[in-house]
């Protein structure tokens, strides 16, 4: 996806709407958006402990229709999206890689 021509890159830090956030400070997240194709979604833990994590998605501004399947990309494993979040157990200092969109 990174190497695509037309990826938009939304960097945590950034002061700008964010088309995915997390609920939490301590997991912050970085985007990268084929618009109406696929959005890779990176998310770290700065988290002193386990957490649950809820993660925002506007799949509008994704370009992404409302069925659009959110998965784990390491493992394939479907996430439970509804009502525009998807959640999920992230351990002390790990991250997760989510796949939205895409095939």
């Amino acid at each position: 996806l990174l190497e695509k021509p037309g990826v938009q890159v939304y960097r945590y830090w950034e002061e700008r709407p964010q088309p995915v956030q997390c609920d939490s400070p301590d997991l912050p997240t970085n985007c990268y958006v084929l618009p109406g194709q696929e959005t890779l979604v990176l998310l770290v833990s700065y988290a002193r402990e386990a957490v649950s994590a809820e993660v925002k998605v506007d799949l509008a501004a994704l370009g992404l229709p409302a069925g659009a399947k959110v998965t784990d990309a390491e493992t394939g494993q479907v996430l439970p999206f509804v009502g525009g979040k998807v959640t999920f157990p992230l351990k002390k200092h790990d991250l997760r890689l989510i796949r939205i969109g895409g095939g």
